[in-house]
């Protein structure tokens, strides 16, 4: 995850499908790592959650993107 945010420097990670339900569990260790091994200004800005929709949640982000991206092009 540092790595990513070192490469992307993402607003959001999400963790999505059935390692969203861990919750708390997951996202503590996640953060840590991502505020110990990330580049500070990559990981100053990022926050990380657990998905809402467990089931679709790729879909559903997927969807979100392509819908946001439409919106810029007619604007």
């Amino acid at each position: 995850m540092a790595g990513l945010c070192n490469l992307i420097n993402p607003e959001r990670v999400i963790v999505g499908g059935l390692l969203s339900r861990a919750g708390e569990l997951l996202l503590v260790p996640i953060r840590e790592s991502i505020r110990r091994h990330a580049v500070f200004s990559a990981a100053s800005g990022s926050r990380s959650w657990a998905a809402a929709f467990v089931e679709r949640a790729e879909l559903l982000g997927s969807l979100a993107l392509a819908l946001q991206a439409s919106e810029k092009r007619t604007h």
